[in-house]
């Protein structure tokens, strides 16, 4: 064998790892994006939900078509993008696409045009090929595929999903399951428990299509709609996320999957007499740690900056009113805690309104509103991660077509 033909051999094994690195199916338009992903500060993770629940029968939620505006809104972040579905846990996780960067880098804007138009058609594509995989069993676990999936540092998940996942320490296969105060519950023990997403710390959390199953399974109930918003937004919450988006609202249809798909146990909801009220919009979930100092309502050294870089974000989203509001954890008294936390919604409501938001108005909580209600340990000490969660300023926004 000749030096080149030697060489050509060598260079067989390697051409096909990195075949496979990019993967075979990897269109054109994906051309140049994968593997630029590193170090950038932007990041955007998307979850397509292909369990029986949201695929059998004979119209399904159209994720794909659902997902579009989401996938615009990360080529304008310039975001490093990963695509993937999931059915029953964290190991079902398949990627369509990873990790590529959506950062336009040609000289001329009518180049980078051509490139963000390849970038939308490529991350379009990955969507598709992901909504269409086969589930690998017959379960949902929503938590544990966020954790498996989510990148590291700041960033966005969005899930395309119905939110029923019936295994893991969120598993809504349970005789509670409908009642608010069971979330309660869910809350204060999941934490540190496989299921929980506790990778959503710091993150973005998008939830769309809610309650919208596909035909094959009963359509819940305009409360179990409810029931499971408040589920995930006090679960985004609890996670410390940045922000919390559940969204009920119905997405496109499209063909379900075959009848011999996989189908998910059934789970029944119970009614509850007096459901709470729940946010609809997007919330953001700002930790006390990060704009005050203890028992202070004054803000620290960067925080305002903070604040300011997340009035862009909202003046974005074109508001036009936002509510800001106070929660404390429940040591010292309940009036104290009542005006601290009225004092530090309205120093943030003051910083977002110098900024020019409109119509910002606040409100203490106080203790009132707890995500943590196991304050203390069995041997009476403070359960402080737990407490560290009601130590948080939260803001809702309502805008020109509805809530968020």
């Amino acid at each position: 064998m000749t030096r080149a033909g030697a060489f050509a051999v060598a260079l067989l094994p390697l051409l096909g790892g990195l075949a496979a690195a990019c993967g075979s199916d990897a269109p054109d338009v994906c051309r140049g994006m994968a593997g630029r992903g590193a170090g950038q500060a932007g990041a955007t993770t998307v979850l397509v939900d292909v369990s029986g629940s949201a695929r059998v029968g004979r119209t399904a939620p159209a994720y794909a078509a659902a997902l579009e505006t989401y996938l615009d809104q990360a080529i304008g972040r310039e975001d490093v993008v990963s695509i993937g579905s999931f059915d029953g846990s964290a190991s079902t996780v398949r990627w369509a696409l990873q990790d590529h960067l959506t950062k336009a880098d040609a000289n001329r804007e009518e180049n980078r045009e051509k490139q963000r138009a390849n970038y939308k058609e490529c991350l379009k594509q990955a969507a598709v090929r992901a909504v269409s995989r086969p589930a690998q069993t017959d379960k949902s676990d929503i938590g544990g595929a966020i954790n498996a999936a989510a990148a590291d540092g700041p960033g966005t998940v969005v899930v395309a999903t119905d939110g029923i996942g019936n295994t893991g320490c969120l598993s809504l296969a349970s005789p509670s399951a409908g009642k608010s105060r069971w979330i309660d519950d869910l809350v204060d023990q999941c934490p540190g428990r496989d299921g929980w997403p506790s990778a959503l710390a710091g993150k973005n959390l998008v939830m769309l299509g809610v309650g919208q199953p596909a035909d094959g399974v009963p359509p819940p109930t305009t409360g179990s709609v409810e029931f499971l918003q408040r589920l995930w937004q006090r679960t985004c919450l609890a996670a410390r996320a940045r922000s919390c988006e559940i969204s009920t609202a119905p997405v496109a249809r499209g063909d379900g999957a075959a009848e011999t798909a996989r189908t998910d146990p059934p789970v029944t909801f119970v009614a509850d007499d007096e459901p709470p009220p729940i946010s609809p919009g997007p919330v953001f979930n700002l930790s006390s740690e990060e704009l005050f100092d203890l028992d202070s309502a004054d803000l620290r050294p960067g925080a305002e900056a903070r604040l300011r870089a997340l009035a862009d974000d909202l003046r974005r989203r074109d508001p036009i009113a936002i509510h800001v509001a106070g929660h404390t954890d429940s040591r010292g008294s309940a009036a104290h805690n009542l005006g601290l936390s009225q004092r530090r919604a309205a120093g943030v409501r003051a910083v977002l309104t110098a900024a020019g938001l409109p119509h910002v108005t606040s409100a203490g909580a106080g203790e009132a509103d707890p995500l943590c209600t196991t304050a203390t340990l069995p041997n009476g000490q403070w359960n402080e991660p737990c407490l560290q969660r009601d130590r948080r300023v939260e803001i809702t926004m309502k805008v020109k077509d509805g809530p968020a």
